[in-house]
């Protein structure tokens, strides 16, 4: 949106940008600069992509995820881990909450109930 004090004669189907009209970037591009008209690639992958305020952010990959839903790196100490045992033991769960009851338990050693520790077993069919 230009600022009403700024006249826009713009082309239809151009932006008023840096005192030029210029073609908004595509939907995974982004301005290079706040000085720059010039679009760049900014796909979205593990590791970057373009944040609420339109710039291509990188996040640093040994320690940073790119979280696509809120836009933002997150530090992948935030997440939790889940073994790779707990994974392929709970596949069988009937649905994504008993899912999740199964590797908690199984991974990280979660307190539940005796009952509850059978009945997620049962509906995963757990041995």
């Amino acid at each position: 949106m230009t600022d009403c004090t700024v006249p826009d004669d713009c082309p239809e189907g151009t932006i008023l940008r840096n005192n030029e009209c210029v073609a908004p970037c595509d939907e995974d591009s982004v301005f290079e600069s706040e000085e720059s008209n010039r679009c760049i690639k900014c796909e979205t992958t593990r590791y970057q992509g373009i944040d609420n305020t339109f710039k291509c952010i990188k996040c640093d990959r040994d320690v940073e995820w790119w979280d696509d839903k809120n836009k933002e790196c997150v530090k992948k100490s935030d997440y939790t881990k889940i073994s790779r045992d707990a994974m392929q033991q709970c596949y069988m769960c009937p649905n994504n909450i008993t899912f999740q009851e199964c590797v908690w338990m199984l991974s990280m050693s979660q307190e539940y109930s005796v009952e509850k520790q059978h009945q997620i077993k049962a509906d995963c069919d757990l041995n």
